[in-house]
């Protein structure tokens, strides 16, 4: 085609084109991984926003790798993080690579596999790497924090990671500190969600460590929900009572809905450790200490120049005590179960971290005290208009084998004993959904209100 004088609109529309296609986004590429050297290809010359997608298999790594381009997808095929090891060569190995993967760019997303084995951090956030995702992924014996975030990164997500040492992590007081490992450490995190993990078992030769979870350093409107600790020195931790800032270490977090178990004999210690904090919410969880009279299963902490702000505790249930540790400050309890009237038939499995409540916890069952959670630890949802259950667990009626559902393996529990009394050789107490003595049509019905949840 001929154009004539700029005006020709055919021509015009020619042009338009043209630069549009010029102008228009290249589409992300997709980088399939089956070996060691085409994952460090991959991370070497991929473009921002490309995926990154990886066979099953283990990878065996000598040297840290970085994802630094923004955007950038690292993805199992599977969809199953048990499919895809990430092998760091040793937890008590320096001769491998310390951190096998590091987050270096905004808007990275790692999600669907295992990473591990690794003499420092399993995943590490350089400052400013900002609106991270890590998902559905487990970090297996890292030696020091298995997610590790520098300050200061912003409105990350780190969701069903599961993080465990299966072994002994060995104190060697030169290249780590002794006893300094944990699950997350995030400094300086701002507006940063952490849901549905678990952190279990990561605590050091002498019994100490950080917290599982463990936001800190000027950390500010932080959501930690739905997680489970078991095993680990610290439960979930605001600040750090050693270092105190005129800043506080945590402002305007939540910590809410979160089963955290402490087994003395593991060395478990702490429960939640609240230090300089303002205008935080603490509100239905659950802590178990195996000692019922753990002096300090929550502990308060502040200074005279960085008091505590604001703070809230209402409707959880604590097995020991809340201690309060220069708390110069404003905090307060409302509507929660404290003490060592806390028992362990409350709770299904509580040394196993199953803290969901049974039917024998009474003095929790819709005892709620202004509520805000709408729903609890496993998602389902708190009733509306009414009290509700003290904790991070509602109690679910009808569930009568206590496995958290309520299915047809419940009904069929309630139609074995259907008929029979209290006294009967055929009566089932956990069948007895109402407690009335009676197994019949009342408990049918109060199961089938709760039926698929």
């Amino acid at each position: 085609m001929r154009c004539v004088g700029w005006f020709n609109a055919s021509c015009t529309i020619a042009i338009l084109a043209a630069l549009a296609g010029l102008a228009a986004p290249v589409s992300a590429a997709t980088w399939d991984v089956q070996d060691v050297r085409q994952l460090t290809t991959a991370l070497g010359q991929a473009s921002p926003g490309d995926l990154i997608l990886i066979a099953p298999g283990t990878y065996r790594i000598g040297s840290d790798r970085w994802l630094s381009r923004d955007g950038l997808t690292l993805r199992g095929a599977s969809g199953d993080p048990h499919d895809v090891f990430i092998d760091g060569g040793g937890m008590n190995s320096a001769a491998y690579c310390r951190t096998p993967l590091h987050i270096n760019a905004d808007h990275v997303t790692i999600e669907n596999i295992t990473v591990g084995e690794c003499y420092w951090h399993a995943i590490q956030i350089s400052p400013g790497a900002d609106y991270a995702v890590i998902r559905n992924c487990r970090t297996i014996n890292a030696g020091e924090q298995h997610i590790k975030g520098s300050p200061q990164t912003r409105g990350g997500l780190i969701e069903n990671v599961w993080m465990e040492n299966t072994y002994q992590r060995i104190n060697d007081g030169i290249e780590r500190p002794d006893d300094y490992l944990g699950g997350i450490d995030l400094h300086g995190a701002i507006g940063w969600t952490i849901r549905g993990c678990v952190a279990k078992n990561i605590i050091g030769e002498n019994g100490n460590g950080d917290a599982g979870i463990f936001l800190w350093n000027a950390s500010a409107d932080c959501l930690v929900e739905n997680n489970l600790i078991i095993g680990c020195n610290k439960g979930i931790a605001f600040g750090n009572p050693y270092i105190a800032s005129p800043v506080p270490a945590m402002d305007g977090g939540i910590i809410r809905n979160n089963f955290i178990v402490n087994l003395d004999s593991a060395g478990g210690d702490l429960g939640i450790e609240l230090c300089y904090t303002r205008n935080c919410q603490v509100y239905h969880n659950t802590v178990y200490s195996e000692n019922a009279n753990f002096f300090r299963s929550v502990q308060i902490y502040a200074s005279s120049w960085v008091p505590t702000q604001n703070l809230q505790l209402r409707n959880n249930i604590i097995r020991g005590w809340i201690y309060s540790a220069r708390a110069s400050g404003t905090w307060s309890s409302e509507g929660d179960i404290v003490g060592p009237d806390v028992l362990p038939e409350w709770f299904v499995d509580p040394l196993a971290g199953d803290l969901h409540l049974t039917r024998q916890a009474v003095p929790a069952l819709g005892r709620a005290v202004n509520p805000t959670a709408t729903t609890d630890f496993d998602g389902h949802p708190r009733p509306l208009g009414l009290a509700g259950d003290v904790g991070a667990d509602e109690y679910l009626v009808g569930d009568t084998n206590g496995d958290g559902i309520v299915n047809v393996l419940d009904l069929l529990r309630l139609a074995r004993a259907f008929g029979a009394t209290a006294g009967d050789a055929g009566y089932d107490a956990a069948a007895d959904v109402n407690g009335d003595g009676a197994v019949n049509g009342v408990d049918l019905l109060l199961l089938a209100e709760s039926f698929g949840l």
